[in-house]
């Protein structure tokens, strides 16, 4: 027995994974916050058909951890105008909290998304869809213009510095980069096994080529990760969705797993190979099973990361 198989490398970090965190930290800052009075809660609750003794996720029904804004104060990594109030706010649990995002909460409880009421099977879904329906209607929530308010300036200036940060920590994860690089060929490396994890499973330098593919993935994910209804954010999306319930992914079942796309075939070509104008390589394709290139896999995980943790 190989005791390797048992062995799992941390997941590289990258400073540039953070950059949802810090759009979001950017945003939440100027959200203005209307606090409720103990009366507002208590009708808040009963429109969902809870009380203080029958506190739970208006989504599932499971343990409520926190309040989640049914209409996403983020879209596009712009304020959509609402603000944190409780008429924008129901009892969530951190599974739904996590998997709803800023999607349309009525398409997300529906969909089979990781961890959305649909894809763990609650029953009472259509029951849960009328409450929040009637608790959407009940009072209509404050929306306003941010920078109308604050000045075409103030506005600018606050963007402005969002984009040296996230610029300058892209410019830190090429330096990262380099200093790991020379670092790593400092390392003696086993010559008795060959060190491959699930992680890491590629074990060769890559070539000039590879290094710029691999530098087009990690752009390309930066954008996808903020726009899930992208055709390729699609696809790799739904990857990663299959594999969490499947030994092997093959391409019949991830083109089954989006029945309504249409280029479904050529778009996924186009994320399989290297050339000058492709979509960036993600996957490659074994008798017909998929899996993730192994240059990026460390960047998917880090993708991933952010899926489940992505709340804007």
């Amino acid at each position: 027995m190989s005791y390797l198989s048992l062995f799992k490398m941390p997941t590289p970090m990258k400073i540039t994974g953070r950059s949802s965190t810090i759009t979001n930290a950017f945003i939440n800052a100027i959200i203005p916050i209307n606090y409720p009075n103990n009366d507002e809660v208590k009708e808040a609750l009963a429109i969902l058909g809870m009380n203080d003794e029958n506190f739970q996720c208006a989504y599932c029904g499971d343990t409520a951890s926190e309040w989640d804004h049914l209409r996403p104060l983020v879209l596009n990594k712009k304020p959509t105008g609402y603000i944190s109030e409780i008429q924008n706010l129901v009892p969530s649990c951190g599974k739904c909290n996590q998997s709803k995002g800023n999607k349309n909460w009525k398409t997300w409880i529906t969909s089979e998304a990781t961890l959305s009421p649909a894809s763990r099977g609650i029953s009472d879904i259509e029951s849960r869809i009328t409450k929040l329906t009637n608790y959407q209607e009940w009072e209509i929530p404050t929306k306003i213009d941010f920078e109308a308010i604050v000045g075409e300036k103030k506005w600018k200036q606050h963007w402005d510095n969002w984009q040296l940060v996230i610029d300058t920590m892209e410019q830190s994860q090429l330096l990262a980069n380099e200093i790991k690089g020379l670092l790593a060929n400092d390392i003696p490396q086993s010559t008795t096994e060959t060190h491959s994890t699930h992680n890491e499973p590629h074990t060769t330098d890559p070539s000039p080529v590879e290094i710029n593919e691999i530098n087009k993935v990690q752009r390309k994910l930066s954008g996808w990760i903020n726009n899930p209804t992208q055709i390729n954010s699609q696809i790799l999306n739904s990857f990663l969705a299959l594999k969490s319930t499947h030994e092997t992914v093959t391409i019949d079942l991830l083109r089954y797993s989006l029945p309504e796309m249409t280029t479904f075939r050529s778009n996924f070509n186009q994320m399989s190979i290297i050339v000058e104008r492709n979509h960036a390589k993600i996957f490659e394709v074994n008798d017909n099973v998929v899996r993730i290139w192994g240059p990026v896999q460390y960047l998917i995980n880090d993708y991933q990361t952010q899926l489940n943790t992505f709340n804007i």
